[in-house]
């Protein structure tokens, strides 16, 4: 046979190794649609290795797709592999880190029929943990039989992989308190774990009665916390987490928990739940937090997950809670929580990056006093929309307050390129349309922000504005949307048609009242200048602009500047006197000044557009009178 090169990835194909499939299967399937395949959740662009079809010609390595699949191009001819080739399998119940070599030697693919065996180091297999089915140990997932006993049994012979083959298990309640334990499912409702009424605890508890729990992970599983029938207020959760080590929850789902979907925490500094991971899950009509990471936790991973709605239980009702330190919240789609989808409070080092945050009653991200928060690439709309649409216009996207109102500020706080704005309108009881969220950003007191940077964020399109004020910290504000926007109406002096030099007394008045903000809350420009050709067609006479100050009233504290008044000549139209406020008290500017034109005097008073604009939180008045 020739040497061939793999058409996909350039390996040479008589070398007899293959990339890496993500599954294998077990039984004949159905070659087409995305699906669970030996506990792992396929989806499409993953490699799966088809080997136990009753048709054996459609053995093979194929690429998972929401309709028909296609053998994968590495091994879709017959000069693309020898008998002996070689494929790894990452993932799976059954198949997990084995290696299958293909037994057939001379073949044509979609013909013959292919023979895949798992390859044997020294006659004891590559599968470096043991798995043990529960219906072996007398469970029988019915929905009706109380399997408990048989469940704990079976976890309880030691580590290794706990399997749950097709059934629904009613449990009181499941305890895993042995090292490196891993419960597996089929994914979606195939593996159903269902807390029976009255059981009033967690369905899944990973605890050891000392000390840490080592490598537990739960797979495929779909819990029913079967809420409406469990009386108990105190660690009813679907998954409780506490004191783990190294803990992974992935790919499961989990619905109707009484309070949390999961729960993070650690008992002591000598018994912290760290290094968790919290990957690909579906967590639905939660009673209380759909993922809560407490107390005496860190270094936690929580991504790609459906967290929604949140809206039954009793006390705080979040999507995500995070009171802890080092968590990273990325790529997850929350929604619906009646209070905040995430909340951050008195944590730090807290990361949420690249989340879509939709539909909560109140605040969307609310920021409690933390320290070393970092926001990017979020996407938060409809504030304030989950409930009912007479809280519209109340509640802003993220929120940024001191604890309990009164305690620690939030302290060194990133927020950058994120998009927070209200995607739709709906109307209130009057029937007029109204943005849902209140501001994009919105601080709640001056002092309730320190040291922070919020810059190249979108806070276009919120029923009050941008963002509504900055801080007495050092925090910079720069470069976020809506750009351009004006606090105050220009204001205009216009006489146009003069042909003989003309003398007109004017007081230029600009005031800045209820300001609440330390840093430029504005610019000025007073332009003046003559009238254009168009005004003043036909006027005959060389051009003549002078202007004399004659008084200005400028507070005793040096909070205007610079103010100053120059004569303009020719048709320079440019400002003549730029006004800079930057202090925490209202003050006001008066300008009294003798303009002489000749083709007209044209007076413009006008508020220059600013990138770094905080938002609708001064009082602007401006005008141009004659005296």
């Amino acid at each position: 046979m020739t040497t061939s090169t793999d058409r996909f990835n350039g390996l040479v194909g008589s070398a007899a190794i293959k990339l890496p499939c993500l599954a294998a299967t077990v039984s004949n399937v159905t070659l087409s649609g995305e699906q669970s395949i030996d506990g792992v959740s396929l989806v499409a662009g993953d490699r799966v290795l088809v080997k136990n079809q009753t048709t054996g010609s459609e053995n093979g390595i194929y690429v998972v797709s929401t309709g028909d699949w296609a053998r994968a191009r590495d091994l879709n001819g017959s000069f693309d592999a020898v008998g002996g080739t070689q494929v790894y399998i990452f993932d799976g119940v059954v198949n997990e880190n084995k290696v299958f070599v293909l037994k057939t030697k001379d073949f044509t693919i979609g013909t013959t029929s292919l023979t895949f065996e798992e390859f044997s180091f020294g006659g004891g297999g590559s599968s470096n943990l043991p798995y043990r089915n529960v219906k072996d140990y007398g469970a029988v997932g019915d929905g009706v039989t109380d399997d408990t006993a048989a469940i704990q049994s079976c976890i309880d012979v030691g580590s290794g992989k706990v399997w749950f083959p097709n059934g629904n298990y009613v449990v009181t309640g499941i305890d895993v308190d042995i090292d490196s334990v891993t419960l597996y499912g089929n994914g979606g409702e195939s593996s159903k774990l269902t807390l029976k009424a009255n059981s009033n605890r967690s369905v899944i508890l990973a605890n050891k009665s000392s000390g840490q729990l080592f490598n537990f992970t739960c797979k495929g599983m779909f819990i029913e916390g079967n809420r409406d029938n469990q009386t108990g207020s105190s660690e009813v959760h679907g998954i409780e987490l506490k004191s783990t080590l190294n803990a992974r929850i992935v790919d499961c789902e989990i619905y109707r928990t009484r309070e949390s979907g999961i729960k993070i925490y650690g008992t002591a500094s000598n018994a912290l739940a760290v290094d968790t991971y919290i990957y690909r899950n579906k967590i639905f009509d939660v009673g209380r937090i759909g993922v809560e990471f407490d107390v005496f936790a860190g270094t936690l991973g929580c991504g790609h997950n459906i967290i929604g709605p949140v809206t039954t239980g009793a006390g705080p009702l979040f999507g995500i809670r995070i009171n802890n330190v080092d968590t990273r919240v990325h790529d997850n789609h929350i929604f619906a929580a009646l209070e905040n989808n995430i909340r951050v409070e008195r944590s730090f080092n807290a990361q949420i990056n690249d989340n879509h945050i939709e539909s909560s009653r109140e605040h969307g991200v609310h920021i409690n006093g933390s320290k070393k928060v970092v926001m990017t690439g979020n996407t938060i709309v409809k504030s304030g929309r989950s409930g009912t649409p007479s809280n519209a216009g109340q509640y802003s996207g993220i929120f940024i307050s001191k604890v309990n109102g009164s305690g620690s500020a939030a302290e060194d706080i990133i927020i950058v390129g994120n998009s927070s704005h209200s995607e739709e309108t709906t109307e209130d009881v009057s029937g007029t349309p109204t943005l849902l969220q209140k501001y994009g950003c919105e601080i709640e007191f001056a002092d309730s922000l320190q040291n922070a940077i919020i810059k190249d964020n979108d806070f276009n399109g919120n029923e009050t504005g941008g963002i509504n004020r900055t801080s007495s910290g050092t925090v910079k504000i720069e470069d976020n949307l809506p750009l351009g926007e004006r606090h105050a109406p220009d204001v205009t002096y216009f006489d146009p048609d003069q042909n003989a030099d003309e003398t007109q007394r004017l007081r230029i008045s600009i005031a800045v009242s209820n300001n609440t903000i330390k840093g430029t809350a504005g610019v000025w420009d007073i332009v003046i200048g003559h009238n254009n050709s168009t005004n003043g067609s036909g006027i005959t006479g060389t051009y003549i602009l002078t202007v004399n100050k004659t008084s200005e009233g400028v507070p005793s504290t040096t909070d205007w500047w610079p103010h100053f008044f120059d004569r303009i000549a020719g048709s320079d139209d440019s400002g003549v006197v730029t006004v800079n406020k930057s202090t925490n008290n209202s003050s006001s500017l008066v300008l009294d000044i003798d303009v002489t034109g000749r083709k007209g005097i044209n007076v413009l008073c006008q508020q220059r557009p600013l990138a770094n604009s905080p938002g609708n939180f001064f009082t602007f008045t401006q005008s141009i009178t004659e005296i």
